[in-house]
């Protein structure tokens, strides 16, 4: 069964990141794991602020990103989320 994506979700504190161009690396150490953020996974980490509801993130993502007519945003967000929180990505 997959996880959901939680509701207002808050990235961990804890977590170093390396950005390298439009790309970045996630370090957990306590976990000793590396995570490779495309551009779109990395603007939705950053929003992960705990106060932003997954249409908050919706509306971060298009107004960041350009021709996402006929994508389901939303639908994307959720499975990037729950994967975040099956990571440990999360608070």
């Amino acid at each position: 069964m997959t996880e959901s994506a939680p509701a207002m979700p808050k990235a961990r504190k804890d977590l170093v990141l390396q950005e390298v161009g439009s790309e970045a690396f996630l370090y957990d150490k306590e976990g000793e794991l590396v995570h490779i953020l495309n551009v779109t996974a990395l603007e939705i980490w950053r929003a992960c602020d705990g106060r932003r509801d997954l249409m908050a993130l919706e509306a971060k993502v298009r107004e960041r990103f350009a021709n996402l007519d006929g994508h389901d945003v939303s639908k994307d967000i959720g499975v990037l989320l729950a994967e975040f929180r099956k990571r440990g990505l999360l608070e």
